[in-house]
């Protein structure tokens, strides 16, 4: 009975330690799967869609998942400030990005990924992106409304294109004295200069264009100046009959010379700098001093997290970002995505929504990507003489560090409203514009 009751203690001793290497094992295994993971932190949806970096840091790291956050900007300060939050990367739009470059929140990139400043490779927003000549960030997205220009109703009207050079809101204000325009005669205008604005709240509005106000407040964050040297020019600009009513117009018998694009001035760059077809050409919007640009727009950059849990990780992804693979591909319908100087040969085919779905996941909303997705591609679809004369207009770029939310830009309108009305005079549409622009910029 001793001797079987020994044979069993070795046995019980043998199959403990064996439970005990196997759960060592197990808890390692575990550990390594956090390991290779990288965490990138994002406050728009839009901001995980990157092919290009991903697809190339995949061919180093192909077992590491690319985990995106959706946080709110409150939800991301939130766990900065408590020290909770364990990710790597941060993609965020400009203001946001360089407020916690401010706070200390972020590394330089010399020392976090050896980048040694701003990547000649890249379109120069160099401005924006350092600090004391040291680099925090690198460029995701870059977008700047241009405008275009309706070849077919310009010959209509026997007005010559005017070309991609830079021109005036003084031009502006000439060209819409010859609208609005009957050319059917059948006694009714049918041809405008472009839309008026789409704010449907504000009636005083829908046939005006107040963007060269929001222009200058926004890239300025101050209205003395232009109260004093522009006021004039833009009343008669916001005054004049030669927009078309959006909100109450028929539409399909009425004719614009003008419009606004968003992100992609790409097409309407080829038709103007290299003759492909088409009747919409490539226009630069209008500057108060006729200079080429700046130009506003917004910038949504990639930094990394001072606390970084996957350095190595997070810098091989900031250098994906540039390297030759990254760059030399797009990603089909979002061209605000490239940053580089050089025209890419390649674009990935993206068929998904335009936001991408971000799912529920231990309380957050995330966003997962691995390799092997066998992504389809495609030949890049423009000459790289638009693509360089795209590429050189947003490098005129001008960004805000204040955060201009809806709220603000009702108010704007508001005030513009009630000044046209009669309601109130220059002095008090000034005195309101700087006051928003006070709440404005305490937001920051």
């Amino acid at each position: 009975m001793i001797r079987l009751l020994a044979v069993w203690d070795r046995k019980a001793r043998i199959i403990t330690i064996c439970i005990c290497l196997f759960m060592t094992l197990l808890l390692s295994s575990v550990a390594c799967a956090e390991t290779d993971s990288l965490r990138i932190i994002v406050t728009y949806a839009e901001n995980a869609l990157n092919y290009p970096a991903e697809e190339a840091f995949f061919k180093l790291h192909p077992d590491t998942e690319i985990e995106y956050i959706l946080y709110t900007e409150e939800q991301l300060y939130a766990h900065l400030q408590a020290g909770t939050e364990d990710a790597d990367l941060v993609i965020l739009p400009y203001n946001i990005l360089v407020s916690m470059e401010e706070k200390g929140y972020l590394k330089y990139l010399d020392d976090a990924a050896g980048i040694t400043g701003y990547p000649d490779q890249l379109v120069d927003w160099s401005e924006w992106l350092t600090r004391n000549d040291r680099l925090f960030a690198l460029p995701v997205t870059v977008s700047q409304p241009s405008w275009f220009w309706n070849e077919s109703v310009g010959e209509t009207l026997g007005l010559d294109y005017p070309g991609t050079k830079a021109w005036t809101w003084e031009d502006y204000a000439e060209l819409s004295e010859k609208f609005p325009r009957d050319t059917d005669g059948d006694g009714e205008d049918d041809t405008y200069l472009m839309y008026g604005s789409r704010v449907s709240a504000f009636p005083a509005l829908w046939n005006a264009n107040t963007e060269m106000a929001e222009q200058y407040i926004v890239s300025h964050s101050e209205f003395n100046t232009f109260r004093r040297k522009y006021l004039k020019l833009f009343r008669k600009i916001v005054t004049s009959p030669a927009l078309l009513d959006m909100n109450h117009s028929s539409g399909s018998d009425k004719h614009v010379l003008l419009g606004i694009n968003g992100d992609n001035p790409l097409i309407f760059l080829d038709h103007a700098v290299i003759g492909e077809e088409g009747d919409m050409l490539f226009l630069p919007p209008p500057t108060l001093d006729g200079k080429e640009g700046p130009y506003f727009g917004y910038l949504n950059a990639c930094g990394m997290l001072q606390n970084a849990a996957s350095r190595e990780l997070a810098s091989d992804f900031l250098l994906a970002m540039i390297s030759e693979e990254g760059l030399n591909y797009s990603i089909s319908m979002r061209y605000d995505k490239l940053i580089s100087k050089a025209c890419p040969q390649w674009e990935y085919l993206y068929d998904g929504p335009w936001v991408p779905k971000f799912v529920s996941s231990g309380g957050r909303l995330i966003l997962r990507a691995g390799s092997g997705r066998n992504l389809k591609v495609a030949e890049f679809p423009y000459s790289e003489k638009a693509f360089s004369a795209m590429q050189d207009f947003r490098s005129r770029l001008i960004v805000s560090t204040v955060p201009f939310e809806r709220d603000f830009y009702d108010a704007l309108h508001a005030a513009i409203q009630e000044w046209l009305y009669g309601n109130i005079d220059d002095d008090s549409l000034a005195e309101r514009m700087n006051y928003l622009l006070g709440i404005a910029a305490n937001r920051k």
